[in-house]
């Protein structure tokens, strides 16, 4: 029996990799305890055969078997624990002396290391500082003192848990003690029994163990293995784009408020749906004629399609934004004015004819020039619509660069006074082309009269 428990403890410690189960806050172990004082390595006052360190480990003739040996460890990180042994014996196989009943206690105080961790072997080592008591009664058949050896020692320990099941297992153990002072007492204790798991190890208290909890310090769900879904959306926070507001997986788990695949913080409509090309928002319409208003040139005034979306006042198929006379039906190559009616135009070509001025001269003088200028005056007057480009004309006489500049000054002399009369400055335009453009020649007084002139032209039908 004993050479079978041997040869088990030993296997199980011939692993040379150990680790420990921390899923638990505490862990409760209870069993047998065997005490060797043999292969020690030290010789005592009271022992005085014990042999070399680890000589006869395997010889189970000096084995003393107890119960119960008791220990309790608390979880202080993944793989480190920290705890209390206490062992009892009753002490009768003794190399080299006649069998005994020596009563033995030990209590230690131990840190436990696991070096890895497995699922169903948890290997673990110790060590640690205690102390160990052992008392025999006085036997006068025995000629036996009475005698209490207690001292203090270090303990370094090797062991393994074995998982049974959610909380249970088996651990298999051995201890050495090496005894301080004249009383210490070296010695083996060897352990066999049963652990139990007492509280998880569960820093966030959301009822994952630490070592299964991918979040270990925030509460969360078994579902997102310890991790938190603060806005319940079915993405846990790490994953969640918008952890704190639900969305749609499909939006990482951000909001969409008015279903248009543009999560709310990227919609510059998030209450409207639209088009991701218009940036979330919905196409409009706001003078509702049908054009929509990215289409649309007037989009907050009615129009047709026509027109591109602007009105057309007129009724002429040039919108009011182009038509130089918008409440007046015209004619595109008038940008939307009406033609002269053909009096007016004989008019401005009869008048051509006789505004002369005198040479070098740009004054407006004589009745018939003001009676002239006055007729402009009132078809402009009439037509509020009409442009006139006013040209100023030169005979030869003189340079060309004073011709040129003396021809302006004569058109912007009659431009003066019209304007002086009430018309509008932009309706105005003038141009000088000094003796370019000669009516007669130039060789005659009546020729050169003649080309000292200025003449007019409606703007809008150039």
């Amino acid at each position: 029996m004993r050479s079978t428990i041997f040869t088990l403890l030993c296997s199980f410690l011939s692993l040379t990799l150990f680790a420990q189960r921390p899923e638990y806050d505490w862990q409760l172990q209870a069993g047998l305890n065997i005490i060797d004082l043999y292969p020690v390595g030290k010789s005592s006052t009271y022992f005085p055969n014990q042999g070399n360190f680890l000589e006869g480990i395997a010889n189970t003739n000096h084995w003393n078997y107890g119960v119960p040996a008791l220990g309790l460890f608390r979880t202080i990180e993944e793989n480190l624990s920290a705890g209390l042994v206490l062992g009892f014996a009753g002490v009768t196989e003794i190399e080299g002396q006649a069998p005994r009943n020596i009563n033995y206690f030990t209590g230690n105080l131990q840190l436990k290391y696991a070096l890895i961790r497995q699922k169903t072997l948890s290997p673990y080592t110790r060590l640690g500082l205690g102390f160990s008591t052992f008392n025999n009664k006085a036997s006068q058949a025995n000629s036996i003192v009475a005698e209490n050896r207690t001292s203090s020692h270090i303990i370094g320990s090797l062991g393994v848990d074995i998982l049974l099941g959610e909380k249970f297992g088996l651990y298999l153990e051995t201890n050495y003690m090496s005894g301080f002072g004249s009383k210490g007492i070296s010695h083996f204790a060897h352990g066999l029994g049963l652990s139990y798991g007492l509280g998880l190890n569960d820093q966030d208290k959301d009822g994952i163990p630490d070592k299964e909890d991918a979040c270990v310090e925030i509460p969360g769900l078994a579902a997102f293995n310890g991790c938190p879904d603060t806005d319940k959306d079915g993405l846990p926070d790490q994953e969640d784009a918008c952890p704190l507001t639900a969305g749609p997986m499909t939006l990482n788990g951000c909001p969409d408020s008015d279903q248009d695949g543009i999560i709310d913080s990227e919609d510059n409509c998030p209450e409207e749906f639209g088009p991701h090309e218009n940036l979330g928002c919905p196409y409009l319409d706001s003078d509702e004629d049908g054009l929509l208003d990215f289409e649309d040139d007037c989009p907050n005034k009615k129009g047709s399609t026509a027109t591109n979306g602007c009105p057309d006042s007129d009724g002429d198929g040039i919108s009011d934004i182009e038509d130089s006379c918008p409440t007046t039906f015209g004619q595109f190559d008038l940008d939307g004015c009406p033609p002269l009616p053909e009096e007016e135009q004989t008019t401005l070509n009869t008048i051509a004819g006789k505004l002369y001025f005198v040479g070098g001269s740009t004054k407006i003088i004589g009745a018939r020039n003001i009676e002239s200028i006055r007729t402009i005056f009132d078809m402009l007057q009439k037509d509020n619509y009409i442009q006139l480009l006013i040209e100023g004309h030169t005979s030869s006489e003189g340079g060309a660069e004073y011709n040129l500049k003396l021809s302006k000054r004569r058109a912007e002399s009659i431009r003066s006074y019209l304007i002086g009369e009430g018309i509008a400055v932009e309706r105005l335009e003038i141009i000088g082309y000094g003796d370019t453009r000669p009516l007669q020649p130039n060789e005659t007084a009546q020729g050169r009269a003649k080309n000292r002139r200025v003449e007019f032209k409606r703007l809008d039908a150039q």
